[in-house]
């Protein structure tokens, strides 16, 4: 079993200024009316799920228009009505170009007959029920993995514990926040759920220090339910990865999942969509997404369909009048992925626009950091919380050593940023380190 690094074995971490507080009390913006919609036809793990539509075919919201039957199953949905008017390649969150079926909204919002069917309480489905459903649903873990989130609750193993991970360690992001301040009553069924689905004694919300007003509205909250309590954890980057999370809590090691320690970890916004799921008998059809950065004029939270295209997002925050050139990240700055334009697809896994400047009007750079050869001070391998060594990981990337790669265990990085975050040098270890797993896979 790889331990965590000494740093984090002790419960901390690197903290990171979150320039996000201006956002918290922020109500949620809604923006539901796109003239389009563009569904990626991909889940976590691959591109290339079954169309189950063609070009001119009406479809309802909420109706099933994708699919991948495999061990790892994924639904996709209509998240409008209307004419399927093409199946096309737009750029995705992973910065590749992926089919997405095109639904030109008739702004009806005509839904599936299933939709129009009264809701059910948990109480009244049988564990197996709540899995399936949630399957059905195309329920995906969505603090950014994209992970079917039936998958969790097929486990053999016995589960004690649910945990909602509100963490949020990644820098401008704010969803899971408003989240848990404006749909609380979904988060709290949702876990509910969750405990039922894993016949699981116990559930946990865990959200960061420093958020009293936050922490205690929840603890207020949870006075209501049985079993569920509210936990702070460290500001400190990556609490947020369970983990770490698990080892800050519950002062326990895993090798390979949370459920051989008796723990399943879910995102808050996941639970808001299995309650959606089981109540309302909903799809996964919406997103709540933050926008912010150095570079936005009006930083907002909204609330969106799926398929919809980031630059009408930020055609409603806009940019601050001395930026000239942007970096557009789909996530946070230090898991997400830098994006080539501005049409990419809001997609289930996206939580987050982030702008950050890349130019000035006036030619000033505040990216521009010149990389510097490396000292071998070995901050990269201190701070790794998986207790990988990154700076030997990036040495054989160069080289394409790819037995060396493989030796260093190379695959079990998470690519959190943070090697890159604290290297005084300024080298993008991070990168390096995806090129590694590139060339152990050869190539690919």
């Amino acid at each position: 079993m790889r331990i965590l690094s000494e740093l984090f074995k002790l419960g901390y971490g690197v903290h990171i200024p979150g320039d996000k507080k201006h956002l918290y009390d922020q109500e949620l913006q809604w923006y539901l009316d796109p003239k389009y919609v563009y569904i990626p036809l991909t889940n976590h793990v691959k591109h290339g799920l079954r169309s189950l539509v063609k070009v001119g075919d009406y479809v309802k919201m909420g109706q099933k228009i994708g699919e991948r039957a495999d061990n790892i199953y994924a639904a996709l949905h209509a998240s409008v009505s209307g004419t399927v008017v093409g199946i096309d390649k737009y750029l995705h969150r992973s910065g590749n170009y992926v089919d997405c079926v095109v639904i030109e909204n008739d702004e009806r919002y005509k839904q599936v007959e299933e939709l129009e069917q009264a809701c059910c309480l948990e109480s009244q489905l049988s564990s197996q029920e709540i899995v399936d459903k949630i399957r059905e649903s195309g329920v995906v873990g969505l603090g950014g993995s994209g992970f079917s989130t039936y998958v969790k609750y097929v486990s053999t193993n016995e589960i004690d514990t649910i945990v909602l991970n509100g963490v949020e360690c990644e820098p401008y992001i704010a969803t899971d926040h408003n989240i848990l301040l404006n749909r609380t009553d979904l988060v709290f069924e949702g876990l509910k759920i969750m405990m039922h689905a894993a016949n699981a004694a116990k559930g946990v919300i865990a959200i960061k220090q420093h958020k009293k007003p936050l922490f205690d509205y929840l603890v207020q909250f949870a006075q209501e339910y049985e079993n569920i309590t509210i936990i702070e954890v460290p500001d400190a980057y990556p609490m947020g990865w369970e983990k770490v999370l698990i080892r800050q809590v519950f002062r326990k090691e895993y090798d390979r999942l949370p459920a051989d320690a008796g723990i399943i970890v879910n995102n808050v916004a996941t639970a808001v969509e299995v309650a959606s799921a089981i109540r309302g008998d909903l799809p996964l059809i919406y997103r709540t997404v933050t926008v912010n950065g150095p570079a936005v004029e009006k930083p907002q939270i909204f609330r969106v369909r799926i398929g919809t295209q980031a630059k009408e997002l930020l055609a409603l925050a806009g940019y601050k009048a001395n930026v000239q050139q942007v970096r557009l990240i789909a996530g946070g700055p230090m898991m997400g992925t830098i994006m080539e334009s501005d049409e990419f697809i809001i997609s289930k896994g996206v939580n987050a626009i982030t702008c950050l400047i890349e130019e000035t009007v006036d030619g000033q750079r505040p990216l521009e950091l010149p990389e510097e050869p490396c000292v071998r001070c070995a901050s990269c391998v201190d701070n790794c919380p998986a207790g990988l060594q990154p700076v030997n990981i990036m040495i054989a990337a160069k080289f394409g050593e790819a037995e060396t790669i493989q030796q260093l265990e190379a695959k079990a990085c998470i690519e959190c940023g943070l090697c890159t975050y604290v290297c005084p040098s300024k080298i993008p270890v991070t990168q390096w380190v995806r090129e590694a797993k590139k060339v152990m896979n050869g190539g690919k």
